[in-house]
Parts: structure tokens; sequence; C-alpha cells
């Protein structure tokens, strides 16, 4: 066999593994997404903290929730009262299901609850969340969701909806 034909033949078998190798690899590398309808129903208490760095807003809920059955959230960030009846919050957040899962919420742009009226202890809010990720099977979660809540400023009780689409 002459040099040329030996050299053709070795360069074909290593382009065909490469391309084997490639092939295998991203097969079973690849990660097929799913994307949907995401919903959450949820009811708990928020508290302000006072920090040496200003206040601070944490949140407890249980509810359900799409993906995750029977769902925790925690959450936690800074807050401000811009003006009286007001209160201004961002944040992160944790929404835990039944078997450990978890997917996270970032509260990116500052949001403003205020009371519906003069002496009422009523405070609507509502929000866009971020999906940032989430753990085990939602690792590499992502969505824009809208958040609506409703606080009251005696008992601390809030509850939440949640809704929008989810991609894992």
């Amino acid at each position: 066999m002459g040099h040329r034909r030996l050299l053709s033949i070795l360069v074909a078998a290593g382009v065909g593994s490469v391309l084997l190798a490639g092939g295998i690899s991203a097969a079973h590398g690849a990660h097929a997404t799913r994307e949907v309808a995401f919903q959450a129903s949820l009811r708990g208490k928020l508290d302000i903290l006072v920090r040496p760095s200003g206040l601070q807003i944490v949140g407890w809920a249980q509810g359900t929730a799409t993906l995750l059955g029977n769902t925790v959230l925690l959450a936690t960030g800074p807050t401000e009262q811009p003006r009286a009846g007001c209160w201004q919050f961002s944040g992160v957040g944790s929404l835990i299901g039944g078997n450990g899962d978890r997917l996270f919420l970032a509260l990116g742009q500052p949001r403003v609850g205020c009371r519906v009226r003069p002496g009422s202890t009523t405070f609507p809010s509502s929000a866009q969340v971020q999906v940032i990720g989430g753990t085990g099977p939602y690792a590499r979660a992502a969505g824009q969701l809208k958040m609506t809540s409703s606080g009251d400023a005696i008992s601390s009780g809030i509850t939440l909806k949640i809704s929008g689409t989810v991609t894992y």
C-alpha cells in the first residue's frame, strides 16, 4: 500500500472516530427541555425584621404548585417604607416541593405594596418573578412568572398566587 493511500485511510478513520464520539457524546449529554404552564397557590406569614443594615422582609407560605405538589415558599430580601401605608420589597426565594426539589426565584426590581385605602390593613401587590434555577430535574429551570399577593398588616398573613411558564 502506498503512503498516500495509508495516510488517507488513517485520516478517514480518525475523522470517523471523532464524528462517532461526538455523536455519542451529544446523545448522552443532550438535555431535552420541557415548557409547562406553572401555577401556585400559597398562604403564610410575612415578618419585617430590623437589621443594622436596614429592614428585611422574611416570608413563609405553604400550598401547592405545578411540578412540585405540596410546596413551601421561603423568601427574604430588603424592604423599606417609601411613604406611609406602602412597603417596597425585592429579594430571592425558593419553592420547595414535598420531595425536596426546589425552584429558585428572584424578584430583582423593587415592587411596592400599598394599603388599599387609609385605615385599611390590606396590602395588595403584584410583581414579575424570574425562575433562576433549581435542584434535581429543575437545575436548569428558567421562566417568567407573575406573582400577586395580598398581605394583612395586623395578622402578618399573606396569600400568594403565582402563574406563568417554566422551562426545565
